[in-house]
């Protein structure tokens, strides 16, 4: 008789459950694998933001999808959201999130474009002005060392086919005129290759861009940039010697060793460690391969 009962006590559990609220819908894996607590936790979340709850957001920002397909769901639910309540709208209530929420939000308003409904849109083409208030707020809270030696990023002179992958920035002096400039890892929005911009803090923001379908080294795709890390300026710096015929590391070649004008960028992939340093040599930006 225990089977009955516990089959009976499932059914009760799975029908208090609700998969769909204020016509949003949620997705399949995320409903089955949430229990009755997070499932009502999630109703209500939906529900107040459309009522247009800025403190719901924040925690829908934060909340337990289990990873995989159910933060696919999370973010399809966030998107619908968008649609339902207007863009406008749900702009007046991401501004009192703090960059990890922001940058939590992005991450799933882009999985639900590109994994909802209607796949492969982007969130830039879908919601312009939320896509451009969340990168312009995460530029302009960026704290420079020196008072009034940075002039904020004008986003419209970035060019049009690229985006800001933002939690993969930097500043540092990297032209060595002792003002901070910008990096960012980029994305060209045409052909999808990853890359970097590098803006010098001039009047007319000299913008430099390599990888993202523009060659530096051979490559055009710097999609394996897994970790950013600032050199020194005043350090030496030298690429690898590789033996011609065996491709061994040799170790650095000290006939093209290199003392930092300004500070180096180095990027590496995070199991091999193996990358680069790019690097300001008096005219243009210079990069050494080093594994």
């Amino acid at each position: 008789m225990k089977y009955p009962i516990y089959f009976l006590l499932l059914f009760t559990i799975w029908s208090c459950k609700q998969n769909q609220i204020e016509g949003i819908e949620i997705g399949h894996t995320l409903y089955t694998n949430q229990s009755l607590k997070q499932n009502k936790e999630l109703t209500d979340l939906i529900a107040r933001i459309i009522k247009k709850d800025s403190k719901a957001l924040e925690e829908l920002t934060e909340f337990w999808c289990g990873g995989g397909a159910g933060c696919y769901d999370l973010g399809i639910i966030t998107s619908e959201i968008v649609y339902k309540i207007g863009e406008d709208n749900f702009i007046k209530m991401t501004s009192k999130l703090n960059t990890k929420q922001k940058n939590n939000l992005e991450g799933l308003l882009n999985a639900g474009l590109e994994y909802g409904y209607e796949p492969d849109r982007n969130l830039n083409v879908e919601f312009p002005n939320l896509y451009k208030f969340l990168n312009t707020q995460e530029l302009e809270n960026l704290q420079l060392n020196k008072p009034n030696t940075f002039e904020f990023i004008d986003l419209n002179k970035i060019p049009d086919s690229l985006e800001l992958i933002i939690n993969k920035s930097l500043k540092g002096d990297f032209n060595g005129d002792d003002v901070v400039d910008f990096f960012s890892l980029v994305n060209n929005k045409k052909t999808n290759e990853k890359g970097v911009l590098i803006i010098h803090n001039l009047a007319f923001q000299e913008t430099f861009i390599y990888g993202a379908g523009k060659e530096v080294h051979g490559m055009t795709n710097l999609n394996w940039i897994e970790v950013l890390e600032i050199i020194p300026k005043g350090e030496i710096v030298a690429p690898d010697l590789v033996d011609k015929e065996t491709g061994d590391i040799l170790g650095p070649d000290q006939t093209q060793n290199f003392k930092l004008i300004g500070n180096g960028i180095s990027m590496s992939v995070e199991e091999s460690h193996g990358g680069g340093i790019l690097f300001w040599n008096g005219n243009d930006y210079q990069w050494y391969h080093i594994e």
